[in-house]
C-alpha cells in the first residue's frame, strides 16, 4: 500500500470538504451562534490555527497573527471580533497548500515534532490534524443545519 499517497489523498479530501462546507455561508451566518455554539468562522479559524501549530511543532516557519493566538486555541469559543470568513478560508487554503507540499517529501514526513503528546512526527501530525478537521467539519455541518442551510452532497 502507498501510505504516502493515501496520506496525500486524505489531506486533499479534508481540505476540499472543509472549503466546500463554507462556500455558501454568508458573513452573518459565519458569525451566528445558534444554541450558543461556537460559530462557523471560529471553526475554520480554529482548524487553520492547528494546521499552523503542526508546522510550528515541526520547527517550520509559519505566520500566526497575534489575534489568532487569542481567538482560536483550544478553550476559546468564538466570542470576540472574528476575522471575516473569506479571510479565514484564504489563510486555511494557504496553510493547507503548504502542508500538502511537504507530503511529497518522505524526509519531511519523518521530521520530529515537539510540544504535544498527540504526535511525534510530521506524518503522525498530519494524520492527527485530518481527524481534527473531520471533527470540526461535523460541527460546521451541524451549524449549517441549525441555520437552515441545505445538506451538502
Amino acid at each position: 500500500m502507498d501510505w504516502q499517497g493515501l496520506l496525500k489523498n486524505q489531506w486533499q479530501l479534508s481540505t476540499y470538504r472543509l472549503q466546500r462546507s463554507v462556500e455558501d455561508v454568508t458573513p452573518d451566518e459565519a458569525t451566528a451562534r445558534p444554541q450558543d455554539l461556537a460559530p462557523i468562522a471560529w471553526q475554520v479559524g480554529h482548524v487553520s490555527y492547528y494546521d499552523a501549530m503542526l508546522l510550528k511543532r515541526a520547527g517550520l516557519p509559519v505566520d500566526i497573527p497575534p489575534e489568532h493566538e487569542e481567538l482560536f486555541p483550544i478553550g476559546t469559543d468564538g466570542r470576540g471580533q472574528l476575522p471575516p470568513l473569506a479571510e479565514l478560508v484564504q489563510v486555511f487554503r494557504a496553510r493547507s497548500e503548504r502542508i500538502a507540499s511537504l507530503l511529497e517529501d518522505p524526509a519531511a514526513l519523518a521530521r520530529p515534532t515537539h510540544g504535544t503528546a498527540n504526535y511525534s512526527t510530521l506524518a503522525e501530525g498530519v494524520m492527527y490534524v485530518i481527524g481534527h478537521r473531520g471533527y470540526h467539519l461535523g460541527k460546521i455541518m451541524t451549524l449549517r443545519a441549525l441555520l437552515g442551510k441545505p445538506r451538502l452532497t
